[in-house]
């Protein structure tokens, strides 16, 4: 059923390559079909149908007619995630609204989950979006609608393969030309509990020299912020550009979340098994973390989630509120040395008040002046 979303408009699939099975690495040939015990089912993306084709990975038919020939390959996913769900963190950008829930992501080989994680995807490559058990009430799906909730045109295949995925489903999603520059990954039963897809062409993401697609997240705990993130590539440090996790200056892979680091000094370690250390003698560059790697037991090491810029602001906040509070106690003490100085005279004769006089230093050589206050008689 598709109640509350219009489905997309099916578009002519994008080449998804295979690798391993028996086809010799042929492209995906959609749609396909398998004869199943309960009839006939087409296929218009990768599937994990285990066909005794292949085992639980995901697959195609590499020609269109699989149910003679058996012709098949294993997609070539270029990332996958696996999806969760959590209440929301207090620093979730929709904390207060839509669902309590949230989504989390983690790439493969990764054991990180980011919540409200915004990712940017390449057109003509494969994505999965593996469901992690248990999760029933959250479908997943994919929208042109920023909250989700069933709104918006819900994106279906051939763009979209298994859409509105729970727990054991997997998600699989290939831009393609046709595909909005702008999607979001939310569920299809609540308000707010997913982010952003940032659509871009393999062509620009080329022209970066950044390797087309590439996704990597930071550990959460250890950069700033602590919460962790999406690196940035390329991303460019102390004059220098990268496009993948580097270990200059701090001995660990890492990487930073903005396209320049010295704008927002924003930066994590990278996580994944091929992020796990960095070779020996990885010279300094002279920048901001010179001096804080892992080898040289700066500050960093381990993973402060605080920069040297935010120290240095917080040291001249703390300088200017001492000054405030030197001149402060040097007011005060001016007055109380006054007030000290300041007598009152308040005798009664035949039971009325005589005149109040207050002497109050002006100037200690000329002596106190007189200051009078004639009670009412």
């Amino acid at each position: 059923a598709t109640t509350g979303a219009d489905v997309a408009v099916p578009v002519p699939a994008v080449e998804v390559a295979t690798t391993g099975g028996n086809a010799g690495g042929a492209p995906c040939v959609f749609p396909f079909t398998v004869n199943t015990q309960g009839g006939s089912v087409e296929y218009t993306h990768c599937t994990n149908f285990d066909d005794n084709a292949n085992t639980a990975t995901l697959w195609c038919a590499t020609t269109d007619d699989y149910p003679n020939d058996r012709q098949f390959g294993e997609c070539v996913i270029e990332q996958t995630f696996y999806v969760q769900v959590e209440p929301k963190s207090p620093g979730h950008a929709n904390l207060n609204v839509g669902d309590a829930n949230t989504f989390a992501l983690r790439p493969a080989g990764s054991a990180v989950f980011v919540q409200a994680l915004d990712l940017q995807l390449t057109r003509g490559k494969t994505y999965a979006f593996v469901m992690e058990s248990p999760n029933t009430d959250y479908p997943l799906y994919l929208t042109n609608s920023s909250i989700g909730g069933g709104g918006g045109t819900e994106f279906g295949a051939p763009e979209v393969g298994s859409s509105r995925a729970v727990g054991g489903d997997t998600l699989v999603f290939t831009p393609t030309d046709n595909t909005p520059d702008v999607l979001y990954y939310q569920s299809f039963a609540h308000v707010a509990s997913g982010a952003t897809i940032n659509i871009v062409s393999e062509t620009v993401a080329t022209t970066t020299d950044a390797p087309a697609g590439l996704v990597v997240f930071t550990e959460v705990g250890r950069g700033d912020p602590a919460q962790g993130g999406q690196c940035q590539f390329p991303f460019e440090y102390n004059g220098q550009t990268y496009t993948d996790c580097t270990c200059v200056d701090l001995g660990e892979p890492w990487c930073a979340l903005s396209a320049r680091f010295e704008d927002t000094f924003t930066w994590g370690y990278c996580a994944g098994a091929e992020y796990v250390s960095c070779p020996a003698g990885v010279a300094n560059t002279g920048g901001f973390f010179t001096g804080a790697g892992t080898g040289t037991g700066g500050s960093l090491a381990g993973g402060s989630s605080a920069s040297s810029a935010t120290a240095t602001i917080v040291g001249v906040v703390v300088g200017i509120i001492a000054v405030i509070v030197v001149a402060v106690g040097v007011i005060h003490q001016r007055r109380q040395r006054t007030a000290s100085r300041v007598s009152f005279a308040r005798p009664v004769v035949n039971s009325r008040p005589m005149p109040m006089q207050a002497w109050l230093a002006e100037d200690e050589e000329a002596g106190p002046a007189p200051y009078r206050h004639e009670a009412a008689m």
